[in-house]
């Protein structure tokens, strides 16, 4: 939804697009929305590549726009990882490998999500968002995990689990 100017405005400071917060107030000044301000932003004197990066940005949302009555929710996702570069991104940062996981584990969330029957794009936020509320899903796991590696939990967590070696 362009007019969520906070989902907008999560997507658009992320490493997805990675703009900052002073060119996206810009944008907002612009117009009612962020996204009026998007389409407008070469009135704005910015740089070249913040110029470049709105353009993709705008490019970007508006093939998604035009695909979600089309496509499954599933290849609207994998669409928008592919034109954003974003796995890629997320393996340069802090925890990339975890980082990665998650959005994987995302993907394959909306795969099984979609092969139930057709769903819309809404249909899936909602049933994300009811997920969030009552906290179902984890992290993704990671190799890491599973190999011969240190867990530092606390006494809580580790209640029921059994380590061979433990300090």
């Amino acid at each position: 939804n362009v007019n969520n100017d906070q989902a907008l405005m999560g997507a658009l400071r992320s490493p997805m697009f990675t703009l900052s917060d002073e060119t996206i107030i810009r944008l907002k000044s612009l117009g009612e929305s962020i996204w009026a301000g998007l389409c407008q932003a070469d009135k704005l004197s910015l740089s070249e590549v913040e110029i470049a990066v709105c353009q993709k940005a705008k490019t970007i949302i508006e093939r998604l726009l035009f695909t979600k009555g089309l496509l499954p929710v599933v290849e609207i996702m994998k669409e928008l990882l592919v034109a954003t570069e974003y796995p890629q991104i997320l393996l340069t940062q802090f925890m990339g490998i975890r980082k990665h996981a998650n959005v994987q584990k995302f993907v394959d969330f909306a795969t099984n999500f979609s092969t139930r029957e057709y769903h819309t794009l809404n249909d899936f936020i909602k049933y994300v968002e009811i997920l969030i509320d009552q906290a179902k899903e984890g992290e993704a796991e990671v190799d890491s995990e599973k190999g011969e590696t240190v867990k530092i939990m606390t006494i809580h967590k580790a209640k029921g689990l059994e380590f061979p070696i433990v300090f």
